[in-house]
């Protein structure tokens, strides 16, 4: 196992936590510009590196839940049109 100097580490993990916030915004980006499947990605792979951050999860279930009444939209439009 390789072990590292305590300073080694720190900035290691700090460099991960500013990762992830990079990660966030970016998908705060997507978000704004109506591009979820984007910002779910990007969300996903910051939760992965910071998986106790709320406002990460937060942010995804937001998109999940706009995708999914995206769907639904769609569904009821295309209902209409086939019935």
């Amino acid at each position: 196992m390789l072990k590292c100097s305590p300073s080694v580490c720190f900035v290691s993990d700090w460099l991960w936590a500013l990762v992830a916030k990079a990660l966030y915004r970016r998908a705060l980006a997507y978000g704004t510009l109506k591009n979820d499947e984007d910002a779910e990605k990007a969300l996903i792979d910051a939760l992965a590196l910071a998986q106790d951050d709320v406002a990460i999860s937060a942010e995804l279930e937001r998109v999940r839940q706009r995708q999914k009444a995206k769907r639904d939209k769609e569904r009821k439009a295309y209902k209409k049109m086939f019935a």
